[in-house]
């Protein structure tokens, strides 16, 4: 699902996840926008940006890139504002619906405290 700060108070979408995942929610990041050490999205790793088609049967020297720059402008605005939640294929309907009116109720929260600091975790150290 796409996130937009905008209905949660301006929360980042690390804060709305923590927030609902507190609550029970399943709801995690997306994980295709940042992969490896360098943080670039999946479209940008380089078994898509060096990749000789020609060694395939394509032209000479050609990636599958559509822009001049091989961005995807579109699929890189939404880096950091996309949600994902499981199938949830083998649960009851209201089950599905406790996790929809629960996020609805932590975009409720965040838009009346806006921009809150992640919450502080306790760790208990022996």
């Amino acid at each position: 699902m796409r996130y937009d700060p905008a209905h949660a108070g301006g929360w980042s979408a690390k804060q709305f996840v923590e927030a609902a995942r507190e609550r029970g929610v399943p709801v995690e990041q997306e994980r295709y926008a940042a992969i490896g050490p360098e943080g670039h999205p999946l479209h940008a790793s380089p078994i898509f940006t060096t990749l000789d088609v020609s060694e395939l049967g394509g032209p000479l020297g050609q990636t599958r890139s559509h822009t001049p720059d091989g961005s995807l402008p579109v699929t890189e605005s939404l880096a950091g504002r996309l949600l994902t939640l499981p199938p949830f294929t083998k649960v009851p309907e209201r089950a599905v619906r406790e996790c929809g009116r629960t996020l609805r109720a932590v975009a409720e929260e965040a838009a009346r405290a806006p921009a809150r600091a992640p919450a502080a975790r306790t760790v208990a150290v022996a």
